[in-house]
C-alpha cells in the first residue's frame, strides 16, 4: 500500500540548473553549505561522485520526483529507476505541468 502511494506521488520535475543528487540528506546539506565557493564545491562533488555517493544532474534533465515528507527542501529523484533514488535540493527543480511537459513554476 505504501509503495503504491509513493509511486502515485511521483511527478516529473526539470532541473533549472546543473545540480546534484546524493544518497543521504547529510551529503546534500554538506554540499549546500559550500555551494557558494565554486572550487570547493566542485572538488567535493567530484569526490562524492567518484565514491558513488552523489550524481550530477544536468540542467534541463527531467526526473521523477517527490518532495520528502520530513523536509520540503529535499526532492527524492529517480526512486523507481535507481532505488532508493537520490535526494536533491528541491529549489533546483521546477515541476512540469501534466500533459504538455512545460514548467508550471510551482515546486
Amino acid at each position: 500500500m505504501l509503495a503504491a502511494l509513493l509511486v502515485a506521488s511521483q511527478v516529473l520535475y526539470v532541473a533549472n540548473t546543473t545540480t546534484f543528487g546524493c544518497t543521504s540528506t547529510e551529503e546534500v546539506a554538506k554540499l549546500q553549505q559550500i555551494r557558494a565557493g565554486r572550487q570547493a564545491f566542485q572538488k567535493e562533488l567530484i569526490e562524492q561522485v567518484f565514491e558513488g555517493q552523489c550524481v550530477e544532474i544536468t540542467k534541463g534533465k527531467v526526473v521523477e520526483g517527490a518532495i520528502e515528507p520530513s523536509d520540503s527542501s529535499i526532492l527524492r529523484v529517480d526512486r523507481t529507476i535507481e532505488p532508493p533514488g537520490f535526494v536533491a535540493p528541491a529549489h533546483d527543480f521546477d515541476k512540469l505541468k501534466p500533459g504538455n511537459g512545460s514548467k508550471d513554476g510551482s515546486k
